[in-house]
């Protein structure tokens, strides 16, 4: 959600191009907390445990994860058996779920020269 993101009137030498009461920050859906209460403002999908798993199991983090930790991957303790099993006991047994992800939107408005 770029909460620490630098901004240009936060450097050394402040970029003046750039006022912080020209500046726009718009949010929805922080935290997984719905914006209008129904769906995402990106996109909501439904999808499962196992579609979830097969597709963070081709992310590049997951494989730099396995491939640093072979002795772990496959096994119980692999970065994404655990974080199913860890989801699997949230969703109460619920097989699908709707995913998305929290948005925001930096407006910055330039100075004419």
């Amino acid at each position: 959600m770029y909460d620490k993101l630098v901004l240009p009137w936060d450097v050394m030498p402040p970029i003046t191009a750039f006022s912080s009461s020209d500046f726009v920050r718009y949010e929805w859906d922080r935290d997984g907390i719905l914006s209008n209460g129904s769906t995402f403002f990106g996109q909501s999908d439904e999808t499962s445990l196992d579609e979830l798993e097969r597709g963070l199991a081709t992310s590049s983090m997951v494989t730099r994860w396995r491939n640093a930790n072979p002795d772990l991957a496959g096994t119980d303790k692999d970065c994404v058996r655990d974080t199913m099993k860890k989801l699997k006991e949230a969703l109460n047994g619920q097989e699908t779920f709707i995913q998305g992800s929290g948005t925001v939107l930096l407006l910055f408005k330039k100075q004419s020269s």
